[in-house]
């Protein structure tokens, strides 16, 4: 009926496992005897490993595609994260479970003063050493260190002075992988300069608190003198009255409120600054009014042509009302932030599932940093094209066309 008298069919195996057929035909009845079939089953077999043989070659050809496209983004991804970490003005240094150096940037090694012998040989021991020699408590150093691998979980700020003055702020968080603490990121910053400026201003302070308050006559047959004195502070100086009128200010002071001396002066906060009076600035000022005690405290203030600063604020209460000392804090806030977007991006790294996932997190972080609408990343690739990546609030269109 199909046109054949005689067929054969031997089965393909591979590892003992039938994988497909051989069939053979013919017109001829009775053409396939005993010698015919060993031959036919010798030819399978030979067919059947010359079969393995090819999708072998194929599969390993295909692994090592994928290894070597796995290679290169990682390579990528390792790339960027060095990128990252050499971005930042903090020292930062990852250590594993076990408190052993496994990355550093640059900066730390600077800030630390690390010989290139002891980065080099990546010594623990010696660079600890090394360390503790230039700190003034490194028991304590030590102590709170072991205190955090103890606990891999917890989150640390704190402050190390060192013997030649020195001043590092340290914070160290975990870094986390799939769920699980595996190491721990530090963060150093120099606060040397600012430090020995809030010593000043401190000393300042308490130097003029005394004379508010033990020489309150003396200071007003002086006035003059003192408020020249405060006119020339750095820090915003400022005495308002129990009914909120401004009786003075320096000049840094009315900076700080982006307003002119003769413009407040005489005036309620209420009449130079409105709406003021809903801030967390007059809160503050106003919780030193009415308790008759110090207040400290950092506040972020818009004002009217929609500029935004954050102010520090040392509010005293007075004979008159208030005094206060403000110092503009917003480039050290700009720093703290931009120090937490490193640290937000360290540990999206640390964590990620995929390079898929990972530039895809970063792209959202960075636009609820910026606060931009459009983020992009484009990676150049082996054709030297830049595509991107990943991209938010980017048209299709716009894409193509790019």
């Amino acid at each position: 009926k199909e046109g054949h008298s005689a067929s054969a069919a031997l089965p393909l195996r591979s590892d003992g496992k039938v994988f497909g057929v051989m069939v053979v035909l013919s017109q001829q009845p009775g053409v396939f005897g005993a010698d015919g079939i060993a031959i036919l089953r010798d030819l399978a077999d030979d067919l059947a490993y010359g079969i393995g043989v090819i999708r072998s070659r194929t599969a390993r050809e295909a692994a090592e595609a994928a290894l070597r496209q796995s290679e290169q983004s990682l390579s990528r991804s390792v790339s960027l994260l060095h990128a990252t970490l050499e971005s930042t003005a903090d020292g930062l240094l990852v250590v594993d479970t076990a408190g052993k150096m496994c990355e550093m940037n640059q900066q730390f090694i600077k800030m630390w003063r690390i010989p290139e012998a002891v980065v080099a040989g990546r010594n623990d021991d010696e660079a600890l050493a090394f360390v503790l020699s230039q700190l003034r408590e490194p028991d304590a150093f030590l102590a709170r260190v072991r205190q955090l691998y103890a606990a891999p979980e917890q989150t640390s700020a704190d402050v190390l002075e060192f013997k030649d003055g020195r001043v590092f702020e340290r914070y160290s968080q975990p870094q986390w992988l799939d769920g699980h603490p595996v190491g721990r990121v530090w963060s150093f910053r120099d606060i040397t300069r600012r430090k020995l400026a809030e010593d000043a201003l401190q000393r300042a302070h308490g130097q003029l608190e005394r004379k508010v308050i033990d020489r309150t006559t003396e200071l007003a047959r002086s006035e003059e003198r003192f408020r020249n004195t405060l006119d020339n502070m750095l820090e915003g100086c400022a005495i308002v009255g129990f009914d909120w009128k401004c009786l003075y200010i320096n000049d840094a002071g009315a900076r700080h409120a982006h307003q002119k001396r003769e413009n407040m002066i005489g005036r309620t906060l209420q009449e130079s600054s409105p709406g003021v009076e809903k801030s967390a600035l007059f809160a503050g000022w106003r919780r030193c009014m009415e308790s008759r005690i110090p207040v400290r405290f950092e506040a972020e203030h818009t004002f009217p042509d929609g500029s935004a600063s954050w102010l520090e604020f040392s509010v005293d209460p007075s004979p008159e009302g208030i005094f206060v000392l403000s110092v503009d804090i917003t480039e050290r806030k700009k720093a703290e932030r931009q120090n937490q977007l490193v640290t937000t991006l360290l540990a999206l790294f640390a964590r990620r599932s995929s390079r898929k996932h990972y530039l895809d997190d970063v792209v959202r972080v960075v636009r609820e940093w910026c606060g931009c609408e459009c983020v992009g990343i484009r990676v150049m690739n082996d054709k030297g094209e830049a595509p991107y990546e990943t991209h938010v609030g980017v048209s299709a269109e716009f894409v193509s066309q790019e």
